[in-house]
């Protein structure tokens, strides 16, 4: 059956290569990035997995592994190393979220691939996606979504950047 997914389009997948990008630079931006997107995806995805094949299966095995990586990644950073996000740093993610929105609708336009959910709904029984409409108006709801989780996963480090340590820039 041939390999699918031919690039790394999802939005963990670029949490994976911001994390390692963020490991070895320990530039700030990156960890943010790389905290917002693994932590609001990576979750999700490991609630609610888009995988067909059961263990021991290679993709099975990969996808988990995959995921809880960069969500260890980005606990890690942030609650490990004290290099917890800045403020204001909700919106420059959400703002470079909308990149990926951009490329990845790009992308399954030409290729007919589902990049982000944002071709078509997944075939997996998703709660969230079931009430929040058809496509492609589903969207627009999932942006708002996306904003949400994005300011309630900011919500420990507003108390951090008021009563701990300073994240430092790099």
């Amino acid at each position: 059956m041939g390999f699918q997914r031919p690039w790394p389009m999802h939005l963990c997948d670029w949490a994976a290569v911001t994390g390692g990008l963020a490991l070895l630079t320990q530039r700030q931006f990156l960890i943010e990035l790389t905290y917002f997107w693994a932590i609001a995806g990576g979750l999700n995805a490991l609630l609610t997995p888009d995988v067909h094949e059961g263990f021991p299966h290679p993709r099975f095995v990969v996808f988990f592994i995959h995921h809880i990586a960069i969500v260890a990644v980005a606990v890690w950073m942030t609650v490990g190393m004290h290099r917890y996000p800045r403020k204001n740093a909700v919106w420059k993610v959400f703002g470079w979220t909308q990149l990926f929105v951009i490329a990845a609708m790009v992308i399954n336009h030409f290729t007919g691939h589902n990049y982000g959910f944002l071709a078509f709904k997944p075939d997996i029984d998703h709660p969230l996606l079931d009430i929040i409409g058809p496509w492609p108006w589903y969207i627009l709801s999932l942006e708002l979504v996306t904003l949400i989780i994005f300011l309630i996963l900011d919500l420990p480090w507003v108390f951090v950047r008021k009563f701990g340590r300073r994240a430092t820039d790099a």
